[in-house]
């Protein structure tokens, strides 16, 4: 899937689409649409759906504001997410594995600027 970077709203899609997909690796046992929308009561999931949200916020330098409307939250639901996460990090454990999630999001952002980038130059060799 390519993406036009310059275009705030398919950055934001392709930033969401990175954090999910790194953290859906660590929660392995979550199918995807679990994360999106937490069943009731299956912790896992909406602490899955939280730390994407803190990506978003603390990684990708997202406002919380911005998150919000982009996935219809409550601007409470979003700081809860991220105050969640942020007081879970104080466990050694915990913030070790957030930061690689991060880390890893952050790569496959990294490795889709990067494709978008090798077409564009494709692209114009071409022309």
């Amino acid at each position: 899937m390519t993406f036009n970077p310059h275009n705030e709203q398919e950055r934001l899609m392709m930033m969401t689409a990175c954090a999910r997909k790194s953290v859906q690796m660590q929660f392995s046992h979550l199918p995807m649409e679990f994360i999106v929308t937490p069943p009731h009561r299956m912790f896992d999931a909406y602490l899955a759906r939280h730390i994407v949200i803190a990506i978003l916020n603390m990684r990708f330098q997202i406002p919380r504001k911005r998150i919000g409307l982009l996935f219809g939250f409550q601007k409470k639901v979003v700081a809860r997410a991220c105050l969640g996460v942020k007081r879970r990090r104080d466990v050694p454990v915990f913030d070790a594995v957030y930061v690689a999630l991060a880390d890893r999001a952050a790569r496959f952002f990294e490795q889709e600027l990067g494709s978008v980038i090798d077409d564009t130059q494709f692209h114009e060799e071409r022309a």
